[in-house]
């Protein structure tokens, strides 16, 4: 099995000391990250997300349509957990390694998951 269980993973990251000066800054971007990943699993708006891969991809509409079909039941809420964490490392060069899962913000991890639920 591939690392990260079939899922598209995003990371975003930045400065420890950045997060510490401006946590509500990132919180709120935690926030709107979440929710746009939440609109992108959306099947009410399934139509506008294909229309907008169509037009910014140049692909095709009809294969937009499959890409969306195939790949928004798989679209991450954006939550990094410990088993995601670890399953990135797969990823990287040899001789590089992951930094210890403690510096994820849970600040942030926080908001994802109060997105996700609604």
């Amino acid at each position: 099995s591939l690392p990260g269980h079939g899922v598209v993973q995003t990371f975003t990251g930045a400065r420890c000391d950045f997060v510490d000066e401006h946590p509500d800054l990132v919180r709120a971007y935690c926030r709107a990250s979440a929710q746009a990943a939440a609109a992108l699993r959306d099947p009410a708006g399934a139509d506008g997300v294909v229309d907008f891969m169509a037009r910014s991809s140049g692909l095709a509409h009809d294969v937009s349509a499959a890409v969306w079909e195939q790949y928004s039941s798989v679209w991450t809420t954006g939550e990094i957990t410990e088993e995601i964490w670890r399953d990135a490392a797969l990823l990287l060069p040899r001789g590089v390694s992951m930094p210890d899962f403690s510096v994820v913000d849970q600040s942030c991890q926080e908001e994802i998951r109060q997105v996700a639920r609604g």
